[in-house]
């Protein structure tokens, strides 16, 4: 690594990023900067584009406070929410939410908000313990 690293030149296109220790602290503080989360991989492993089976994803989970206006079916039989959050609609996978929670208050579960207010990965989590405002989830990547 050192041989690469005194010969690349670093520029808008190529940084040269020092590991990090994985924590908690550590994801939550780089989530806290906007990012939708870390990923995880060995420090001899190389980094290589597409996926990898042997990294970690760990996205950010917020959850915030709405309300159920409608329910609506796509083309392919998948189940969404019209939720209202904090005055703005959003949009909100609603798995197997049923009609009768029309109207009623659900946590919204996601990653991120986008620049136009959007909710990143919206889905409505209702029945289950209250997660935390943020928390991780990881995933094989």
């Amino acid at each position: 690594m050192n041989g690469l690293r005194e010969s690349a030149v670093v520029c808008a296109v190529v940084r040269i990023v020092d590991s990090q220790p994985a924590s908690e602290a550590a994801h939550d503080a780089i989530v806290a900067l906007g990012f939708e989360g870390t990923v995880l991989k060995r420090r001899r492993s190389t980094s290589r584009a597409g996926r990898q089976s042997t990294w970690l994803k760990c996205k950010a989970r917020r959850v915030a406070q709405g309300h159920i206006l409608a329910l609506r079916e796509d083309r392919k039989a998948r189940r969404w929410a019209v939720c209202e959050v904090e005055g703005r609609k959003v949009i909100a996978d609603a798995g197997g939410v049923t009609q009768d929670a029309v109207g009623q208050p659900v946590r919204i579960v996601f990653s991120r908000t986008d620049a136009d207010g959007g909710l990143r990965e919206a889905r409505v989590d209702i029945g289950r313990a209250a997660p935390r405002a943020l928390s991780t989830r990881c995933q094989r990547r």
